[in-house]
């Protein structure tokens, strides 16, 4: 029986593009990879994120808590997501501004801020404190979590953790003075790792600044239904003149 002869440069040409084991390999972990990116890049959920709400009044000294970030990592796997991408966003970042109308706030009138990790949405002894910053009015403030203790930057999966930001203010703040807070779109940063060339990124949503939400320093009162505050901490003044008004009504009426 004859057999036709193959052409061996045409066989040859055929082995060279068929899959070895190893490459079948390559390709799978870049598969891998690729669906593994895919589902990464939607680990890291925002459940809560706020500034100011309303109006409120702080005393000179007070701490006050302005920020609270409630994250969670929403597929639980192999892989962690933690706080704080460096080189694009260390942690959290927020602005700090005066109302429309300006008040006079200035650096000055605000302590240190502190960033802190949290079991709640409220700031007690047993937080950890993960960045302290100055205050900066009108600037972008950005809080670095990338120097915390891998513990503290991780966003655990099927629970969720805190993010507060709490600030002191100034035992010679100006009375009178007040402060909006305000976030950019994607202000939290997010380090996502376990997987060759980690899908990093960002999230939280924009936090606009308002006057309807602020701190005033020093009493607030209201004229006409709006909060506007007493610029002279004048409270023993209003109380004395308080007193006269009832006397000399008094005096008149015997």
């Amino acid at each position: 029986m004859n057999e036709r002869p193959g052409n061996p440069d045409l066989t040859m040409r055929h082995r060279r593009f068929l899959p070895t084991t190893q490459h079948r390999y390559l390709l799978l972990a870049a598969l891998l990879a690729l669906l593994a990116r895919t589902v990464e890049a939607h680990d890291t959920i925002t459940l809560t994120a706020q500034g100011l709400q309303g109006v409120s009044q702080a005393a000179r000294g007070d701490f006050v808590q302005i920020y609270t970030a409630q994250l969670r990592d929403n597929v639980v796997n192999a892989l962690t997501d933690n706080i704080g991408l460096p080189g694009t966003n260390l942690g959290i970042q927020i602005t700090l501004s005066d109302l429309s109308t300006p008040t006079g706030i200035q650096a000055s009138d605000l302590g240190n801020l502190t960033l802190y990790r949290s079991l709640d949405a409220i700031v007690d002894a047993g937080d950890v404190t993960i960045n302290i910053q100055p205050a900066v009015i009108g600037g972008v403030i950005e809080f670095d979590a990338t120097g915390a203790a891998p513990a503290d930057r991780l966003i655990p999966s099927g629970g969720s953790i805190y993010f507060i930001i709490a600030a002191t203010i100034s035992p010679t703040a100006t009375l009178g003075t007040a402060f909006r807070l305000g976030a950019a779109a994607g202000h939290i940063g997010i380090d996502e790792s376990g997987i060759p060339g980690p899908i990093d990124g960002t999230t939280g949503p924009l936090i606009a600044a308002s006057d309807a939400n602020h701190v005033a320093i020093g009493d607030v009162a209201t004229s006409h239904g709006v909060p506007v505050s007493i610029p002279f901490g004048g409270e023993t003044v209003i109380v004395l003149l308080l007193v006269g008004t009832g006397i000399y009504a008094l005096r008149r009426a015997a």
